[in-house]
């Protein structure tokens, strides 16, 4: 028996945006756009995920296009399975719905909508929803639902969206990451999928440094002429202390030659 995965290259979430900041609006919403499309079929199967963070979503470069691919479901809900309730808290404290942290056997497809939020979040300010260093301190913020303010540069339409997705009652969210799908498609952004000339941080992999854009060939850039090294700028004083002593020279001779005639005049 054998298991096959599909191979992707790209990084995860987490590596892409670990030095690039904030990523611009259009380009964030396509993404968490794509992701909602997957965790919607996700949905329908009567699966929660429950664990939705940049680490667990890797980028596919296809054809120009950087599409993600949500991993690791070793903490998925199966809301169909007929068995005793988990349990105790899981997932990862700074994307975990308030839900998570006290109603175990309650959970349900809202609490991935939440995580969507905080990943919607991260892409559009550079830094987590709840960027607290502690866990009890993070775990506080996500309770009370005391997200750090957004900055200016969000527009007021997916405001709208994230405070809908953030909210600490999951009766106030998107009811399943296929709504918040269509919430986003109605969003006045006319490109599909995310075009690796939108990003400026693109690595290839965790570990390595940022991929830029292929260089053009070495014939189309104009050569650059290198800046003066110190050993040109030694040679130039020497010169220039050279030709200081031999004016000083000659000045002397002059002068000597005029004092020897001085008493013969």
């Amino acid at each position: 028996m054998a298991l096959v995965l599909e191979l992707v290259e790209g990084p995860s979430l987490a590596r892409w945006m670990q030095d690039g900041g904030p990523v611009p609006s259009g380009t964030a919403c396509r993404l968490v756009r794509q992701l909602a499309e997957g965790v919607a079929y996700v949905h329908r199967q009567g699966i929660v995920h429950r664990d939705i963070t940049p680490r667990n979503v890797l980028l596919d470069p296809r054809d120009g296009l950087l599409l993600p691919r949500l991993v690791d479901f070793g903490i998925a809900l199966v809301r169909a399975r007929p068995e005793r309730p988990e349990e105790g808290c899981y997932g990862s404290p700074r994307y975990m719905a308030p839900e998570q942290l006290s109603d175990f056997g309650g959970v349900d497809q809202r609490a991935d909508v939440f995580s969507l939020g905080c990943l919607l979040y991260e892409l559009l300010v550079g830094h987590p929803a709840f960027p607290q260093t502690r866990t009890s301190r993070i775990l506080a913020a996500v309770h009370a639902g005391a997200y750090a303010p957004l900055p200016i540069w969000v527009g007021p339409e997916v405001r709208r969206i994230l405070r809908r997705c953030l909210a600490v009652d999951p009766r106030a969210r998107f009811p399943d990451a296929g709504s918040l799908c269509e919430a986003l498609s109605a969003l006045p952004e006319p490109s599909v999928g995310t075009s690796l000339e939108d990003a400026e941080m693109e690595p290839t992999s965790i570990g390595l440094p940022p991929v830029r854009p292929p260089p053009e060939p070495a014939g189309d850039r104009s050569p650059v002429p290198p800046p003066p090294s110190s050993h040109t700028a030694i040679t130039g004083l020497r010169a220039l202390f050279v030709v200081l002593s031999c004016l000083a020279l000659g000045a002397g001779i002059t002068l000597g030659t005029l004092l020897l005639l001085r008493p013969n005049l």
